[in-house]
This record gives C-alpha cells, structure tokens and sequence, in this order.
C-alpha cells in the first residue's frame, strides 16, 4: 500500500467558479437552463489551456461539455435552494449573502432586481503535517484511512462583505460602459450579443481577481469615491494654499469649453523625481501608469467636477480611473472598445500589403546595414587592442572570452523611456495618441481607431454611460406631474431614462494627475487635432500648483497644527483615520495599504521615504497591516448587528487602538437622492427616527395620490435609512508590549484568531474589556485622545 502523497507548496485562495443568473429568465424545469448568462469555471478554463497547448482534443466531447453544463446549473440551484431556505426563516425580508464550508468560501448577491452574481472561492491549501513513522505504520496495519494530505485555510481571505463589494464595484464599472442596466440591455441586445458583452467584461475580471487581503480593504469595502490625502481642492476665499485657484481655473475650463459637460480629476502616486536625486526608489525604474501598483491611502480625487453627473456615476468614474492608473492600456474600455464586438481582421488589399512590404523591407536592410557597419569597426578588436596582440598578451584565453554573437536584442527600455518622458510631459490615453508637440496648426484631420503600434496621431473614441443630475426647472415650465411631485416634495423624472447619456470621454494623464473628460457625443472639435493641443496647454500652468497643494507632506503638516500644544511631542505617535460619508459617497483614509509579500515595504523598510511625516509608516510592516484591517473588518461585521451602538474602542493583540464611531449625517436625508445602501456597520432597517418621519407623512397627507407610485415608494424607501458618518481611528498602543499566551486551547478556525485578534465569543472580550479605552479612561489609557474631537478637527480642515 503506497502511502499518501503530502503537498509541499502553498496553494493561494482563488476563484473557483463565477455565475450571471436570472431566474425568470427560466421560470419551468424545460427552460431552466435560461437562467444561466455567464459562467466562469477555473477549472474548465485551465483544461481548455492545457488541450490547446498539448493540441489535443477532447475525446469525450460531448459527455464532458454535457457534464460542464450539468455542473453549473446544479450550482445555481444550489444557490437559489439556499436564498429560498434562508427567505422561510426571515419572511423575504432579506436573504443569505456568504456561505463558508470547510474547502470553499461561497458569495452571492442581488446586483439588480431579479439578477443574481455567485462566486465560489477555493481557500488556501496549506500542506498538512505528515505523520510520523510509528503512526503510520500503525495505521496501515490497521488499515484506517489516512488524513488528507492539504488542509485549508481562511487566513488572509477577503471576508465576504469585501468580496461583496468588489463584485458591486466591478458592475459599476461594466455598466459604465454599456448601460444603465442590466434589463435594458437584454432587452435592446440579442441574447447571444448580450452573453458575448457578459463574457468578455466578466472573464478578463475572472482571471485577474485578487480574492486575498490586499491593498486598502479598509477603504475598499465601503465602495464610495475615494479622495485623495487632502481632500478636494478648497473653495473660496480662505483656501488658496489648498488650491482654490485651482479649483476656479478647472471650472472655468469646463464652462467656456463647448461641449465639454464634467470634469474629474484624480492624484495617484508621487511627482517624477529630480533627476539629479540619488534617493530613487526601484519603483521608478517602471513606468508610473500600466505597472500594476495599486493606489495607495493618499491617492484618490481631488476635483470631482461641476456637478453635472450625480455622485453614484461620479464613484463609477472614479473606479475606472484607478484601474486605468494600474493597468494602463491593459484596463478595461482603453484598448479595446467594449461596444465593438471582436471580429477578425480582413486582411488588407494585395497593393497596399505588397507597398507596406517592401517600405518594412527597405528600413529593415538600412538598420541591418548601419549594424553591420558598426560592429565592423570593433570587429578585430578587443577593447580596442587588435586581436591578434591580444592573442599574445592574454596567451589565447581572449578567444574565448570574445562573444561569437555580441549583438543582443535590446531590452524594451525605449518603450519604457517614451512612457515615462510621456508621463511627465503630458498626453492622452483616450483620445489623441501621440506626441503632442508634433502637432502643426494645419493639422485638421485625425486618423482613425486602430492598432497601438502606429506611429502617427491616432484618435481613440470611447464613449460612457452616465446619468446626469436634473436641471432645475422654471415653474412655468413644469408639468402637471412635476408640480404635483415637487408639492409632494419628492424628485420628478429621477428614474427617468432620460437622465442617463452616453457621452465621449477623453482622459488625459501628466503625472500623477489624471484628468476625466466628459464631452457631449457629437462635439466638432474632438475631430480637430489641434483642440487636444490646446486643452494640454490649457492645463499645463496649474500642474506644479497642483503638486503643491494636493502634497501629501503639507497635509500631514496641516494635520499636526491643528493639535494642542499639550498633546504634541517629540516623538508623536501617528494616528490612522478613515472617514466615510454616505450622504456624499466619499472615503478618506490615512489608513495605510498592506504591503505586497516580499517586498521591503513588507518588512517596515520604505525606500526613498522620508520619516519626518507624523504619518510614515515606519512601523507598518505587512503583518502589522494585516493585523489593523482585519481588525476594522471584523469591527465593521460585528457593529452592523447592532444599529444602536455609536461607539466602540478595542485592542488587538498587536498592541493597535481600533476605534469605530458614528456620526450625525452631513446633510438631511431629505435633500439626498441616488445614494447608495448603507455603509457597513450601519444597519438598513428603520430606526425609530424613521418611523417617526414615516408616521408623520402619512398623518399629514393620508390622500396623496403620489404616494401608491411605486417609484414614489422607492424613493421614500432610499432615503429612509439614516446616512450617519463612519469613523475610524487607529494608532500603535505606547505600552507595545507583547502580551503572554493565554492558556486556552481553541483553534483558530477563523482568519480573524489567525491573525492574533480578540476572541468574539462574549461581551468584554468584543469591547476588548476594562483596558479597551471605554468611557473616560480612554483619553489617558487607551488611544491617548478625545476621540471625537479629533474627528471633528479633521472634518474642519474641509476632508
């Protein structure tokens, strides 16, 4: 009997499987398999890869295909068995959103009304301790079945909310580009037409998903628009260090443009350096776009336009740009128009191929020659000694250390070089391709969409979706139903098709900026080359005040004096914040990113950063990062059972203060519409405020025809939940003291006790106890501040 074979690698956490269902798209046994839009299988896109490269094909054909579509419809069963089995205990009130079994962790979520998302996420495999010699021959003499070889693990995996969210911000991005919803465009598209859209967004996003901690999970499971460190750009007088001029020269720009109906603008990363700058980090030898950094806590918007597309478009816009900032052409809706369907290329006609052939073959035989040319030089030479003297002074070793081929193909540093000297000078990733400065005032034509190695100008048309806020309307202009609803006080037309337009988008990188234009579709000027010239010169003069007042050092400087006298020290501890406001949709964080494993940055070593911020992350090693996300993660998990609780204070094990608050909304959930659910952490069920407001509206008005509308219902039903601030905050404990084990013996089944935090299983051990910092003791033993005040002095500086 052949013992066990015992996994030496670690196997990561990844997608198993990802599904696109509707329901009544099948409603009877007959046509179930109508529900299914998009499948993704892990597994069955490998074997496809491995048959292709073998070039083998499958010889069950048929059975296995049939197998592969029993498989998925079996899941999505599955997944509806459990909603329906969970919607019994609860009257349909709500419905089950994660599951987690002992190999896979499963998330499913209502994306929109009647169409379901499933994902299955296979956890880590860890290799499992093989057992000694006496155990197993023990075992096998008395023939008992011997302990899997893997055993699997949650550390480290995205929890489900994150997960959540990071499906919703994907169909955020996909609807941005190809319509307000899922409805409209099974409707307006052919089935097959519709699948194919599904299938080219969702798979690319299949492949790349990162379902492990990474980046700022603290940030990201908000899902709001993220700001960059200082905010947005201030306003008015008073605030021209922190770029209210700025602000003035962008909206100026975006009114006297014709055509031009927003603006955005975002920050992503540092300024190019000097180049006499000896302190240069090895980031810099990549590119600053297209490399694959995710942004870190100081990078997000800092112009989020005129108001002229509402907040939930203006977050779709914003989480565009940040994967245009990672993946740089590689994004989704840069390279590829995700409304052209692929089609292979006709091959060009016979004339135009032979000319291009022989102009290739021209340039090709002058390079050959200037080479050879070169190399004919050197070629009886060694470090410009003849070989033949050489031969003598080296006793023949010189023939051999003489490369027989020394030409070598070059490394794509040009490209690298041309990107970057792009990067700093300016240019259009959609748009105009090209150098900028070679444009002459004669140029009045633009060459059309094509491939990326073209040498010329080359205009890249993309278009968006978006939806636009209301104009206000004249009361001599408003219908019947319009003064019948602004009486009643609701929105007229905001679930109108009309509001949402597809307009022409250009985006425009200098770093670390990046600019979002919206332009109206048929706009003449976009067919002008010299219009894109023009718009660079236009926004080259702010760029260096730009760098200055969105500096991630002057904000932290603003932050320290804005503290009392009495609570500075020499060596301050540095205070983490993160502030998130559903009323607005925006996130601010200070809260560093977690650092990729193996990296400097994992073990506490910052290359290139100076430590005189009162926030550099000296300290923030990749297990540190982890410990406080995970913390605020599962902070976030546990308040959301209890909406009446406004204040919570705990320790992890760690030695980090985690503190979480709610705030009082920053405007009347009255004005608001359009907002997204509400924030984790804060349940979606009335509070008795609502019920209150409920009652009264109904005793006001018991006869208002406006109230039996279902959109009416709707809209009163989103803004019901109160749209209170959450708050976060999180410094190092000054006692950092490691704390002894303690003696129980209960295995960390969780990723939460994997990464050393607090046991959930009572009261005082959730609220961390005695020590935790609650009530008044916290200003002296727990995180050393009110902190409240705090809060309130960092909502002052206008974040």
């Amino acid at each position: 009997m052949s013992s066990p074979q015992w996994q030496t690698q670690v196997v990561p956490a990844r997608l198993s499987f990802l599904a696109i269902y509707n329901p009544s798209l099948g409603p009877t046994d007959e046509t179930f398999a109508d529900q299914l839009v998009y499948y993704y299988s892990r597994s069955a896109h490998e074997a496809r890869i491995a048959a292709k490269k073998h070039a083998r094909s499958d010889a069950a054909g048929g059975d296995a295909q049939r197998e592969e579509e029993n498989e998925q419809l079996r899941q999505i069963g599955l997944a509806q068995g459990m909603v329906d089995f969970a919607r019994s205990f609860t009257d349909g009130k709500t419905h089950v959103d994660s599951i987690d079994t002992e190999k896979s962790r499963i998330v499913l979520h209502e994306l929109e009304p009647g169409w379901w998302m499933l994902a299955s996420i296979d956890l880590t495999q860890l290799p499992a301790a093989a057992p000694s010699s006496a155990e197993t021959a023990k075992k096998i003499g008395t023939k008992t079945e011997s302990k899997p070889a893997i055993e699997h693990s949650a550390r480290e995996v995205s929890p489900p909310a994150l997960l959540l969210q990071q499906l919703i911000q994907a169909h955020y991005i996909f609807m941005l580009h190809h319509g307000p919803s899922f409805d409209e465009l099974f409707v307006r598209m052919a089935r097959d037409k519709f699948c194919g859209a599904l299938d080219r967004y969702w798979t690319r996003f299949a492949r790349t998903w990162d379902v492990l901690l990474h980046g700022n999970p603290a940030a990201d499971v908000f899902g709001g628009i993220k700001l960059s460190s200082g905010g947005e750009l201030g306003m008015g007088v008073g605030e021209e260090e922190w770029g209210s001029g700025e602000r003035d020269v962008l909206e100026d720009l975006t009114r006297r443009t014709m055509g031009l109906v927003d603006l955005v603008v975002s920050r992503f990363g540092e300024a190019p350096p000097v180049k006499d700058d000896a302190t240069v980090d090895d980031g810099e030898l990549l590119p600053w776009m297209g490399s694959g950094s995710q942004p870190i806590a100081s990078d997000g918007v800092i112009f989020g336009g005129v108001g002229a597309i509402t907040r939930p478009t203006l977050r779709s816009v914003s989480l565009w740009m940040r994967q245009i900032y990672t993946y740089g052409d590689r994004a989704y809706g840069v390279r590829d128009n995700p409304l052209r369907p692929r089609q292979k290329r006709i091959p060009p006609p016979i004339a135009t191929a032979v000319e291009r052939s022989e102009n290739k073959a021209s340039k090709q035989a002058d390079a050959d020659a200037a080479k050879a040319e070169a190399q004919s030089e050197d070629a009886g030479t060694t470090l410009g000694i003849p070989d033949q003297y050489m031969k003598y002074l080296t006793f023949g070793l010189s023939t051999f250390a003489k490369s027989s081929n020394p030409s070598r193909p070059e490394p794509p540093r040009r490209t690298i070089a041309k990107q970057k000297r792009m990067e700093e000078t300016g240019h259009f990733v959609i748009g105009l391709r090209g150098d900028l400065s070679s444009i002459d005032e004669s140029d009045s034509g633009i060459g059309s969409d094509g491939d990326d190695e073209s040498s010329g100008l080359r205009s890249v048309l993309r278009t968006l979706q978006v939806e636009l806020n209301e104009t206000p309307t004249a009361d001599e202009d408003k219908t019947e139903l319009q003064k019948k609803l602004s009486e009643a006080g609701l929105s007229a037309g905001r679930n109108d098709r009309k509001d949402y337009r597809r307009l022409r988008v250009l985006v425009y990188v200098h770093r670390p900026f990046m600019y979002c234009f919206l332009f109206e579709d048929r706009t003449p000027s976009l067919s002008v080359a010299g219009f894109f010239k023009d718009l660079h010169h236009n926004l080259l003069p702010i760029h260096k005040p730009l760098l200055s007042s969105t500096s991630v050092a002057r904000v932290a400087q603003r932050i320290e004096e804005t503290q009392t006298p009495s609570k500075k020290s020499k060596e301050p501890t540095a205070i983490y914040d993160l502030i998130y406001d559903p009323a607005l949709l925006t996130v601010h964080t200070s809260v560093p990113n977690i650092p990729e494993p193996g990296t400097s940055a994992a073990e506490g070593i910052i290359s290139g950063m100076k430590s005189s911020s009162i926030n550099s992350p000296s300290l923030w090693t990749r297990i540190e990062a982890l410990n406080v996300h995970s913390q605020i993660l599962s902070t976030l998990s546990s308040v959301q059972r209890n909406p009446h609780e406004y204040e919570r204070t705990s320790k992890t094990t760690r030695n980090w203060w985690v503190v979480w608050m709610k705030l009082s909304p920053s405007s009347p959930a009255e004005t608001l519409s359009n907002t997204c659910k509400p924030p984790p952490g804060d349940d979606a069920k009335p509070t008795p405020a609502t019920l209150r407001h409920e009652d009264s509206t109904d005793s006001n008005d018991t006869n208002n025809t406006a109230s039996t509308d279902p959109t009416s219902i709707a809209m009163e039903k989103a803004v019901a939940p109160p749209l209170n601030r959450i708050a976060i905050l999180v410094r190092k404990a000054s006692d950092a003291v490691a704390p002894p084990p303690k003696s129980t013996s209960r295995a960390a089944s969780s990723m939460w006790n994997s990464l050393s935090l607090r046991s959930n299983s009572t009261s005082d051990e959730i609220t961390g106890g005695a020590s935790a910092g609650w009530g008044p003791a916290a200003l002296a033993g727990g995180i050393g501040i009110d902190a409240r005040k705090y809060v309130e002095g960092l909502l002052s500086l206008n974040r």
